[in-house]
């Protein structure tokens, strides 16, 4: 009985080892260059996870079409469904 619980420990941590988030929340405002908020507007935004620092090795890269609200908030999903260019 011990040598099976032990067993399914063993593969339970194994398991849940291999979960990972996949995905990143990432909300931000978009400013012109005066920093006024860029309110209703499409933009595009290329969006680089680096290792160590930010000017470490890119290790994700992704481009997106996003559209402001009305305070130049945007809301999006970091390696959801929807992006182009992606490298990593």
């Amino acid at each position: 009985m011990k040598k099976y619980l032990l067993i399914l420990m063993l593969l339970a941590s194994v398991s849940f080892g291999k979960l990972s988030a996949q995905q990143l929340n990432y909300q931000g405002i978009a400013r012109n260059a005066n920093g006024v908020a860029m309110t209703f507007q499409e933009i595009s935004l290329r969006l680089t996870i680096r290792d160590g620092s930010s000017t470490g090795i890119s290790v994700y890269s992704e481009t997106r079409l996003v559209r402001t609200n009305q305070f130049g908030l945007f809301t999006i999903v970091i390696g959801s469904p929807g992006a182009s260019n992606i490298s990593g």
